[in-house]
């Protein structure tokens, strides 16, 4: 059964002049194996309709603190099952793409 939660994650910004690395809460979503396919493309925001959903959402956000930190450049993890295509999918797709049309 596939599941989320929320989980610390680190980008590294290679490409910035000067290269930076930045963190982020993000939703993590697994497969059924439990490997993470997937995260929110932006970190997420606290907010709800009374102050006890706050605090609620602030104490699941929290938990991400306490797990090991994700790398954005390695999700989706090795060998995880998420309901499209992975990056690397994405990446060749576009490459034949490419070279079909000459561009």
């Amino acid at each position: 059964m596939s599941h989320w939660n929320h989980r610390v994650v680190r980008w590294n910004h290679k490409d910035a002049k000067p290269p930076c690395v930045t963190y982020g809460i993000h939703e993590a979503f697994y497969d059924d194996n439990g490997r993470v396919w997937g995260v929110t493309e932006r970190p997420v925001e606290v907010d709800g309709d009374s102050l006890e959903d706050l605090k609620v959402g602030l104490k699941w956000m929290s938990s991400a603190l306490k797990k090991p930190i994700l790398d954005y450049d390695k999700i989706p993890e090795k060998g995880a099952e998420g309901p499209g295509p992975s990056k690397e999918e994405k990446r060749d797709r576009k490459k034949a793409k490419k070279k079909k049309t000459g561009a």
